[in-house]
């Protein structure tokens, strides 16, 4: 093999090992925090499903708070971003979206008693994940 297409090779290989290494980060990688970025293979999710999470919903949250705060008839919506741990507890909550007559709060006040979740699971390790979650208030006078 000549010099020329001795260098070729090598630059080729090195090409190929740079595009595997760069998607291989892209899609399993975390931020400088510790975040996975991308999607899990297994989103988080509240332990028992949507059943538990519907039960702890009606002990826990204060659904007469728009009402509280004399919001008209309405569906009001609070998108609420948090992050889940690897052992599932619940942190970094925010506001995301919403939160009119005072459901934002009352969403925030929610999430902090939240028991832990299931983590997010990547190639069956558990990692940090953010994810978002709506809670809806329904307000109606009939």
């Amino acid at each position: 093999m000549n010099k020329a297409a001795q260098y070729l090779s090598i630059v080729m290989i090195l090409l190929l090992t740079a595009l595997g290494v760069k998607a291989q980060k892209a899609n399993h990688s975390s931020d400088e925090k510790g975040v996975f970025i991308g999607k899990p293979d297994i989103l988080p999710s509240f332990k028992g499903g949507i059943v538990g999470w519907n039960k702890f919903l009606k002990r826990n949250l204060n659904t007469d708070t728009p009402i509280q705060n004399d919001a008209p008839d309405g569906c009001y919506i609070s998108e609420v971003s948090f992050l889940v741990d690897e052992k599932g507890e619940i942190s970094d909550i925010k506001l995301k979206k919403g939160g009119k007559y005072g459901t934002g709060k009352e969403a925030i006040r929610m999430f902090k008693i939240t028991p832990p979740w299931l983590p997010a699971m990547v190639k069956g390790k558990a990692v940090k994940y953010r994810t978002i979650q709506e809670v809806r208030f329904m307000v109606s006078s009939e």
